[in-house]
């Protein structure tokens, strides 16, 4: 099942630019179609697959990082068009 997922990462200390850059760089490296945009970032792709890269990722960032927000929408189908 094809999935778009959008993604807004919302760090409320500062640095906040690199934390959300560094999130966005490692969710490029996977296989997944990443497109990026001013407020958010879209992924696009298999459901299972996309989580596999998607839940070790926030836990990860959660636990670098305190105080920190994410925004998730998930849509079903490839909504890229």
């Amino acid at each position: 099942m094809d999935v778009s997922l959008e993604l807004t990462l919302s760090p409320l200390d500062a640095g906040f630019d690199q934390i959300v850059l560094d999130f966005i760089g490692k969710l490029e490296e996977s296989e997944y179609a990443v497109v990026r945009n001013p407020l958010s970032t879209h992924i696009y792709g298999d459901y299972r697959g996309i989580m596999d890269v998607v839940v070790p990722l926030v836990e990860e960032t959660f636990k670098q990082h305190e105080h920190i927000l994410l925004y998730m929408k998930i849509v079903n189908g490839d909504r890229r068009d």
